[in-house]
């Protein structure tokens, strides 16, 4: 497709109607089409949302060759069903950041993410968001976090997966 689009972008309307009467052939130049991301962006500002290209998929796909043993844990979850300090991997899109500075002078942000289904908080604690601030600050992006359950009953973020 993106060879179509490519090509007949470097005709005007006028010379392609020229071209069909006169029978002559279109030159056509191949390109690399274009990538699942670029696919899924184009689905997604034509249809309002994703059908066949869903980036969530893509990067579930992504995590589980890279981590082939570990499973994702669905935002849909019970705390109760948690264990204290374990480390789990979620999938999600920030929607919003608040930073605020420690007693200490240090920054540190609460998040919420989102899925499809549920949203839930996270704590970013100094050291943490010192490593992933530039990251965290993407509003919209989908990640996946591995994040531990603490004895408050909250999430605090361990890593951001890339």
């Amino acid at each position: 497709r993106k060879t179509l689009v490519d090509t007949l972008l470097n005709y005007s309307k006028e010379e392609l109607m020229i071209l069909s009467v006169n029978g002559e052939k279109i030159k056509i130049k191949e390109s690399e089409d274009y990538s699942f991301l670029e696919n899924a962006k184009l689905e997604s500002d034509a249809l309002g949302f994703n059908i066949k290209y869903s980036p969530e998929d893509y990067l579930v796909s992504k995590f589980k060759k890279k981590y082939p043993n570990v499973n994702l844990t669905p935002l849909t979850f019970q705390y109760k069903d948690l264990e204290i300090s374990k480390k789990y991997f979620v999938i999600g899109a920030i929607t919003s950041i608040k930073e605020i500075t420690t007693k200490n002078g240090r920054k540190m942000a609460f998040l919420s993410i989102k899925d499809k289904n549920k949203e839930v908080e996270l704590t970013c604690f100094p050291d943490e968001y010192e490593k992933y601030k530039k990251d965290l600050h993407l509003i919209g992006t989908l990640n996946i976090f591995c994040v531990k359950r603490n004895k408050r009953d909250s999430l605090s973020l361990d890593e951001l997966i890339k």
